[in-house]
C-alpha cells in the first residue's frame, strides 16, 4: 500500500496545535488519525492559515472538529475535549522547487465535508424527468436487465 493516498475517510483530531508559521503568521496544524477502513491508524495533517484571505475556511474547519468559536486560545483544549470523529478528504499535495525537485505528501483537503442533502422534487419535476427518460435516444446503451453492467 502506497504511503501517498487520496480519498474520503472518517478521522479524529489527535494532535491539534496553534502557533506561528516560519514566516511568523498565525496558523493551526491538526494531525488526524483515520479510524476505519484499510487506512485505519494512518495519520495525516491539516494546516490552516489564520489570515484574512483564509479565515472563513479555517474557522469552518476548526468548528467542525470541536472548537467553540469564541477565542482562538481555547482551540487545542476545545478540540481535545470534543474528541469528534469527522469526515475528511485527503489529497496528494506537491511542491516543485526551483531546482526541479518535487516533494509529495498526503494532506487533509477538507474537514467535516459531506455532500448536502438533495431537496425534494415535486410531482411536476418528476414527470419532466420521466418524460426526458422516455424521449432519450438510448442508442447502444445497455438495458436495465443487462448483467454485464458492473454496478
Amino acid at each position: 500500500m502506497s504511503n501517498l493516498f487520496e480519498g474520503d475517510f472518517n478521522a479524529r483530531a489527535v494532535k491539534p496545535d496553534l502557533g506561528a508559521a516560519s514566516n511568523g503568521k498565525p496558523k493551526i496544524r491538526v494531525e488526524f488519525e483515520i479510524v476505519d477502513g484499510d487506512r485505519k491508524g494512518t495519520r495525516v495533517s491539516y494546516d490552516g492559515k489564520l489570515d484574512a484571505p483564509n479565515i472563513k475556511y479555517t474557522k469552518r474547519n476548526m468548528i467542525a472538529i470541536g472548537w467553540q468559536g469564541k477565542d482562538v486560545g481555547t482551540f487545542v483544549a476545545d478540540v481535545m475535549k470534543a474528541a469528534r470523529t469527522v469526515p475528511i478528504r485527503t489529497r496528494i499535495a506537491r511542491y516543485t522547487r526551483d531546482d526541479g525537485s518535487v516533494s509529495e505528501w498526503t494532506s487533509v483537503d477538507r474537514i467535516g465535508y459531506a455532500a448536502a442533502e438533495l431537496g425534494t422534487l415535486d410531482k411536476d419535476k418528476i414527470a419532466d424527468v420521466n418524460r426526458w427518460f422516455a424521449e432519450a435516444d438510448d442508442g447502444d446503451a445497455p438495458s436495465a436487465k443487462d448483467d454485464s453492467i458492473p454496478f
